[in-house]
C-alpha cells in the first residue's frame, strides 16, 4: 500500500459550529490536524474529521486499484484480440498460398496433359508424313513442315534438288506451292501445308505430268512437273 499525503478540502457541517457551517476547512492528513478559519478544531471534532478523511482516502485508493486492474485487464484483452487477429491473418495467408499452389499444380498438370496429347498428335502427323516421303513418286523438293507466315498461301519450298522434276519444271527455292494438280495445299489443325503437301505428293502417279500453282514473292506462276519414282530425289 502506498503512503499517501493528501490535502483535501472539506465542508464540515456536523463537526463545525452552526455559525461556521459554510466554512472551508483544510485538512493535512500527515499528522491529521483540522483548522477552521485558522483555528484548530476541538479534539473530538478533529477526530471525526480525520476519520472521514481516512475513510474517503481508503475508498479512493481502493477504487484507484480497481480501475488500474480493469485497465490492465482491458489492455490484456486488446493484446489477445490483436494477436488473434494477426494469427487469423497468418492462417488466412497460409490457406491462400496453399490454394494458389494447388491451382498452379492443377494448371501445370492440365498443361502437361495437353502438351503430351499435342506431342502425340504431332508424332502421328510426322509419322504419316515420313511414310508419305518414303512412298513414290517424288518432285525433288525439300518442304518446310514447320508453321510459317506463308502457310496462308501454301507449302514453303526450302530447297530444290538439281536436275529433279521440280528443278526441270522451273520451281525455285523460296517458292510457295499453293495448288498441286488443281487441289489447294492447305493445312488443318496441327497439320501444316508442308505436311499436307507431302501427303498429296505421295498420292500422285509417277511419270504423269501435273501442274503446280506457285506464289513467288507477290506473283503467281503455274508450272508443269512430272513426278519421278527415283529414290535420289527428295519429296
Amino acid at each position: 500500500m502506498r503512503h499517501l499525503t493528501h490535502s483535501l478540502l472539506f465542508v464540515l457541517l456536523a463537526a463545525a459550529p452552526a455559525a461556521a457551517q459554510d466554512t472551508t476547512v483544510m485538512i493535512q492528513n500527515k499528522d491529521c490536524t483540522v483548522t477552521v478559519d485558522g483555528k484548530r478544531l476541538p479534539a473530538a471534532n478533529e477526530k471525526k474529521a480525520c476519520e472521514r478523511m481516512r475513510t474517503a482516502s481508503t475508498q479512493i485508493q481502493a477504487q484507484t486499484v480497481r480501475l488500474q486492474r480493469q485497465a490492465e485487464q482491458m489492455a490484456g484483452q486488446m493484446r489477445t484480440f490483436e494477436e488473434s487477429g494477426r494469427l487469423a491473418e497468418a492462417r488466412a495467408g497460409v490457406a491462400e498460398r496453399a490454394i494458389a499452389g494447388q491451382m498452379r499444380a492443377v494448371e501445370s498438370a492440365r498443361m502437361s496433359a495437353e502438351g503430351a496429347a499435342r506431342m502425340s498428335e504431332l508424332r502421328n502427323l510426322t509419322s504419316r508424313a515420313m511414310l508419305a516421303i518414303a512412298a513414290r513418286p517424288r518432285l525433288g523438293i525439300t518442304i518446310d513442315t514447320r508453321p510459317r507466315d506463308t502457310d496462308k498461301w501454301g507449302a514453303y519450298v526450302s530447297a530444290v534438288s538439281p536436275g529433279g522434276p521440280a528443278d526441270k519444271g522451273g520451281v525455285r527455292s523460296g517458292d510457295v506451292i499453293a495448288k498441286l494438280a488443281g487441289k489447294a495445299v492447305t493445312g488443318s489443325g496441327d497439320e501444316t501445308p508442308g505436311i499436307r503437301l507431302i501427303t498429296m505428293i505421295g498420292a500422285l502417279e509417277p511419270n504423269k505430268t501435273i501442274e503446280l500453282q506457285l506464289r513467288r514473292g507477290n506473283d503467281s506462276k503455274t508450272v508443269k512437273v512430272t513426278p519421278s519414282d527415283e529414290d535420289s530425289f527428295f519429296a
